[in-house]
């Protein structure tokens, strides 16, 4: 996306936001992500806008047929979400890490976070990062509560499921066209979803696997959200980039930055929940901003 008029002026507004302070907190948002090739829900190619229904979480737990249905999608489009690379957002988030930035929280399951940082990939779990909605790298088992790889799951779906495989010739703009934001694709070349072997749990056997991931539906972890907490009154100012801030598990650490008078900037094109909240608003892109952001600050620091 092109800047917008105005862009050296917003620069400076948030140079002059992160310039001064000692320990800014970061909430991203699937709008950091998108250039990446993975899709959001509500931008303006988003899944919502093509008419697309994400599973909610009483509905994957309420019939095995709808966690075959889940499974099924989710490995045809796992090659595809899993390999796709940090976006430039992601890396200027990570010097901001290095310069200025204490703390990021994200709502994204996507993983580009650890990705872009030098954690990847053999600390999948550092202390810098939350991901306040888990991440689609684990596979969380819901009766024994074990933990594993995504990456082990979808090899053990592809040997029992091959008829599901899409081969890389047919990643065609049909296919992109219909990814979804949960990070599955609905495609019609398959047999019924009811044929689908679910995979098991390595652990105590059982077929009632979930992606560690919040459903639509579903509550964050309140130990996660406590955290959360902590990281903002711990903070010296709050920066969101690419969120629209709409789901409340982000929003409500606006209004307590705000009940504690944190100053709060928003780098996001498009509105936000936090639109008439007392907020430094740049509608900009994120990864151009941060670039030039960046560039200020190291010849400051």
């Amino acid at each position: 996306m092109p800047a917008l008029d105005g862009f050296e002026d917003d620069v400076e507004k948030i140079h002059n936001f992160l310039e001064g302070k000692a320990s800014p907190l970061l909430l991203s948002g699937a709008g950091i992500s998108t250039e990446s090739g993975i899709p959001d829900y509500r931008g303006p190619q988003g899944s919502y806008k093509k008419g697309h229904k994400p599973m909610t979480y009483q509905e994957f737990v309420k019939s095995t047929e709808n966690r075959q249905r889940y499974w099924a999608r989710s490995m045809m489009a796992w090659p595809y979400m899993s390999t796709r690379p940090p976006t430039t957002s992601h890396h200027e988030i990570e010097k901001l890490r290095g310069l200025k930035v204490k703390h990021i929280i994200t709502q994204n399951v996507d993983g580009l976070h650890w990705k872009a940082s030098p954690d990847y990939p053999h600390n999948n779990e550092p202390s810098w990062l939350t991901e306040l909605h888990g991440t689609l790298r684990e596979v969380v088992c819901l009766d024994c509560k074990a933990k594993f790889d995504r990456d082990s799951v979808q090899e053990l779906m592809v040997i029992d499921n091959p008829q599901w495989v899409i081969p890389q010739h047919l990643y065609t703009a049909a296919y992109f066209e219909n990814l979804r934001a949960d990070g599955d694709i609905e495609w019609q070349k398959i047999p019924p979803y009811t044929e689908f072997k679910l995979p098991t749990c390595f652990y105590c056997n059982s077929s009632n696997l979930k992606p560690d991931v919040v459903f639509f539906g579903e509550s964050v972890d309140k130990t996660i959200v406590q955290r959360c907490f902590k990281n903002v009154e711990e903070s010296d100012g709050l920066l969101v980039v690419g969120s629209s801030l709409t789901v409340f598990s982000s929003y409500r650490f606006i209004k307590h930055a705000t009940a504690l008078n944190i100053p709060i900037a928003i780098i996001n094109v498009g509105e936000t929940r936090a639109d008439s909240d007392p907020v430094l608003k740049i509608e900009q892109p994120v990864g151009k901003v941060l670039q030039s952001v960046v560039k200020k600050l190291t010849k400051t620091e």
